[in-house]
């Protein structure tokens, strides 16, 4: 006679019918459009499954697929001019590229006071909507030149309406346009400003980038001159009116703490400002 162990008695939560779950099988031709064996297939389906890249799904529904999101895409869209004595400027019909749901509109303004009176960059709007100044620059309370960055997420359209509003007559107001897509965060990583009534031809701030991050930056001279940037590359560097102006970017670019963007101008003069952001 053969002695068996006792009948095997399991808790109820283990008796309790529950529904399976079966893993969706990945259709891997989907994601990888080349013409490969079932053997292949299957290796690629495991290994996307080891490496955490597909979730196992119910019947019926579609595997995600999951990965980081990659590095934003900054574009410098273009800079328009307007030389005339206002204290507010219209600019109308100005090109944003192509819509995009999460297209954010990057607007650097770069204006000049020609009088003895404190005057500055009050508010841009863009599209009708009023945005904050994620930095204003202004050189001393008189003859001052002043830069501002400020930036609204527009998905749709492919142009819109600036306006830049000031706190008095200037003689002269340009704005350099960007769009980013792919941002994180609109909020910036990090932002910063140098300005200066004392006569010199360099200026330079700091800030921080996140890795893949991007970054735009605005430099303007009360003299005609010619700019050369360190950490960004130039954009646009036009001189008339006896005002230089210039902008830089940078995208895609490696984390850093406190990286120096610096502009340096042909001539020096006693009126100068400069801002940059970056964002990630």
């Amino acid at each position: 006679m053969i002695d068996l162990p006792p009948p095997l008695i399991l808790p109820d939560y283990w008796v309790a019918k529950r529904p399976a779950l079966i893993r969706h099988e990945i259709n891997s031709q989907q994601y990888f459009p080349i013409n490969i064996s079932r053997v292949e297939r299957r290796a690629v389906q495991s290994d996307l499954l080891r490496r955490g890249r597909v979730n196992a799904m119910l019947p019926g529904m579609i595997p995600v697929i999951r990965g980081r999101k990659g590095p934003p895409v900054l574009t410098f869209v273009g800079r328009t001019t307007d030389l005339s004595d206002l204290t507010t400027y219209t600019f109308n019909t100005i090109s944003i590229g192509a819509a995009a749901a999460d297209r954010y509109v990057v607007v650097v303004v770069q204006d000049g006071n020609n009088t003895s009176s404190d005057r500055g960059i009050s508010s841009v709007s863009i599209g009708g909507t009023g945005v904050p100044l994620i930095q204003n620059a202004k050189s001393g309370t008189s003859y001052n030149v002043n830069v501002a960055i400020a930036g609204l997420t527009v998905p749709t359209g492919t142009t819109t309406s600036i306006v830049v509003a000031n706190t008095g007559q200037m003689h002269l107001c340009i704005i350099d346009v960007y769009t980013i897509t792919g941002l994180s965060s609109t909020t910036p990583v990090d932002s910063g400003q140098a300005a200066s009534a004392v006569s010199g031809a360099v200026l330079s701030t700091t800030v921080d980038i996140g890795s893949g991050g991007c970054m735009v930056a605005g430099n303007i001279i009360y003299v005609g001159a010619t700019t050369a940037w360190v950490g960004a590359i130039e954009d646009s560097d036009n001189s008339s009116d006896g005002v230089a102006r210039s902008a830089a970017s940078a995208s895609n670019m490696a984390a850093e703490t406190n990286r120096t963007i610096q502009a340096t101008t042909s001539s020096a003069n006693d009126r100068r400002a400069l801002a940059a952001v970056s964002w990630r």
